[in-house]
């Protein structure tokens, strides 16, 4: 029986072919050629396999051209939802399919093809399968038998997979039971806590605790510097003076992070708050408190793609609680509760404004939707006064309200300042206002301003670069460095203000102060970002450190775990970039003092959002200023980045 075949021009466009099995290419290689083109994400390769099991026989026809590119047209379609990271398709007669209509244009679908799926669309939302008889073999209610290759349900479209794992998801969330004491005893334990360095926790963090320790799963959400670290350190000493608990229970706590950035910062303020801590449990506590990544927790095994907890090996674990969980996608958190014993209790930490996963869904939104509707399986506490950002500090309390007007939509009112600002210098006093707005006239202008900030980074030490440089002179470099950070929209070194061309031109700017010529190496001085995972360095995507001048060639230094790490520039080149601008996605989970965000030449919808503009805002302590044409800022903030998924969605 022949099958349809999709392939992929350069550019997006797409077309059918109808091959017969003789020409048939193998269904790996189909998903290989994809993910290697890089015309879908790697993630969603697999699903490749079963686009190309759809025969052309349906109900002993045979599919006509049209038909079939409108087939072929529809899958490409949800792909295309997923590569966006939304899990489901919007189908029904209503507005949504306009957007549709003009996305499978904008991928080269022909108007004939887009206005017949849009037209099975209509039929799919109104649940008549009869007016798109030919999808009928492709989909089924995800409630009834086995589903095929798409599946249908609460208004959504979705493959089959994805539609399994957050039907798995809630069954999961719904089987977890823990056992719990009574608020009551909780509060009672909250009360006689010792003091231990972290000041009293507000009401409302009390009532968050006491709900981390009471359910089964449990998320709790605010903005930057509610409390939650606080809240982790009360969760962990209150578990362990709960009754049959104690210090025997260390080795079944878990905490994690989605990326290693954010779970060195947990174990800092972990440690931070247990200094000096006079109760024996507590100092066994800080030494015992070992964050790591989620992958790490899981067991991930990159040369299998698997982890090694999972349903049938479960993760030796009672008590797991993990930070930074707006970056968690549906895939993750699907292999995370799939390794959880029944009985551990759960706690996931995040803040649902910030940028949604890089990966496919929007499980922190979910998540806090789906438990005011299954309260004895999920609980929710949100937090809303921030302690970072104080308002007795007139700079920080601007940011944080820059903030807030942004993650509700609004504009705000932000400091207008010259393009090249006088005041970067290393004494700038920030006074009252946090937030400050430049708007670059040229690419000169833009190049002005790079020059600025550049010469008001702290300059490497002479040790750093000319070799010699401690440990203490080490970790103080890296400090300097990570109090302020640049951030950036996109990669492309297209536009001047991608990372990739801000880095080659602050970059080759560095080398001149060295008297050196500009190169794709990194030098010493130069900031440098981890760019993938290296298990057995223990590198992991987003770690930044230091490049420093060692007896031997360039050196890279980080801070990790408490210590300095030095690894062979050499041995880990390929592993790393230069850092001295990251796209915000790989700055999250991460905080400075002072923190500046280009925005691109030109509008980019699929980037330049609400979360976008928020998470960079939200990344520093006291101090922000946002480079670019004010439309784009203002288009970037009515636009929100609103993923469709099925999570919690099942039957409306």
């Amino acid at each position: 029986m022949s099958r349809i075949a999709v392939t992929f021009r350069p550019g997006g466009s797409a077309r059918a072919l109808l091959a017969d099995e003789a020409g048939e290419r193998s269904l790996d290689a189909l998903a290989s050629r994809w993910a290697e083109q890089g015309e879908l994400p790697v993630a969603a390769a697999f699903v490749a396999r079963d686009l190309a099991r759809l025969t052309r026989h349906v109900d002993g026809t045979v599919l006509g051209e049209a038909d079939a590119r409108a087939v072929v047209a529809l899958v490409l379609l949800v792909f295309d939802a997923l590569a966006r990271g939304a899990t489901a398709l919007e189908v029904g007669p209503h507005d949504a399919h306009d957007a549709h209509a003009a996305r499978l244009a904008e991928l080269g679908v022909d108007a004939a093809t887009a206005r017949l799926v849009r037209g099975w669309l209509d039929a799919l939302g109104g649940r008549d399968e009869k007016s798109a008889p030919l999808l009928v073999p492709l989909l089924r209610p995800a409630d009834h038998g086995e589903p095929t290759l798409l599946v249908t349900g609460a208004g959504r479209l979705a493959f089959a997979r994805w539609a399994l794992a957050e039907q798995r998801i809630e069954a999961s969330l719904r089987a977890r039971t823990a056992p719990s004491p009574t608020p009551e005893r909780v509060h009672t334990i909250l009360a006689e806590l010792p003091r231990a360095g972290a000041a009293a926790l507000t009401g409302a963090q009390r009532e968050a605790v006491a709900a981390g320790l009471t359910g089964a799963t449990t998320v709790v959400t605010g903005g930057p510097g509610t409390g939650k670290t606080s809240i982790v350190v009360a969760l962990l000493r209150a578990f362990l003076r709960l009754p049959g608990v104690g210090p025997e229970a260390l080795p079944e706590i878990a905490l994690a992070a989605p990326t290693g950035k954010a779970a060195d910062r947990l174990r800092e303020a972990i440690a931070g708050a247990l200094a000096g801590a006079g109760e024996p449990l507590d100092r066994a506590l800080a030494e015992a408190a070992a964050p790591m990544t989620l992958h790490r927790l899981l067991g991930y095994q990159p040369d299998l793609d698997r982890f090694r907890f999972h349903a049938r090996s479960r993760l030796p674990a009672r008590f797991v609680v993990v930070d930074e969980a707006s970056m968690i996608d549906t895939a993750l958190l699907f292999g995370l509760l799939e390794a959880l014993p029944e009985h551990a209790q759960l706690v996931l930490l995040g803040d649902p404004d910030q940028l949604p996963s890089v990966g496919a869904g929007a499980v922190l939104r979910d998540l806090t939707e789906l438990a005011p509707r299954a309260p004895s399986t999920v609980a929710w506490a949100h937090l809303e006064e921030s302690h970072r950002m104080k308002e007795s500090d007139p700079a920080g309390a601007h940011v944080l309200g820059v903030a807030r007007r942004i993650a509700a939509g609004e504009l705000p009112p932000i400091t207008t300042r010259p393009l090249v600002p006088g005041t970067l210098g290393r004494t700038e006093t920030v006074g009252a206002a946090g937030a400050a707005f430049a708007e670059p006239s040229s690419p000169a202008a833009l190049g002005r301003w790079l020059d600025a900030w550049f010469d008001a980074l702290p300059e490497a030490s002479e040790l750093v670069v000319r070799g010699g440089a401690d440990d203490g002179e080490v970790t103080a470099a890296l400090t300097a460095m990570h109090a302020a950070r640049l951030l950036v929209v996109t990669r492309s070194a297209a536009q001047r203000t991608g990372q990739d061309a801000v880095n080659a031109y602050l970059g080759a700017r560095h080398a001149r102060r060295l008297g050196r010529s500009a190169s794709a190496a990194l030098l010493p001085g130069e900031p440098a970002v981890v760019v993938a995972n290296d298990y057995g360095r223990g590198l992991f995507n987003g770690d930044t450190g230091l490049v420093v001048a060692g007896p031997e060639g360039p050196v890279l230094t980080l801070a990790q775990r408490g210590t300095v790490r030095r690894l062979p520039l050499a041995d880990v080149a390929h592993l790393v970039e230069r850092a001295w601008a990251l796209t915000v996605h790989r700055a999250q989970g991460s905080e400075h003092e002072r923190v500046a965000l280009l925005l691109p030449e030109t509008d980019v919808p699929r980037l330049l959002t609400r979360q976008i503009v928020y998470t960079a805002v939200t990344r520093a302590r006291r101090a922000v200023t946002i480079v670019g044409a004010p439309a784009l800022l203002a288009a970037a903030v009515a636009r929100r980045d609103e993923r469709t998924t099925g999570l919690g969605r099942r039957g409306g």
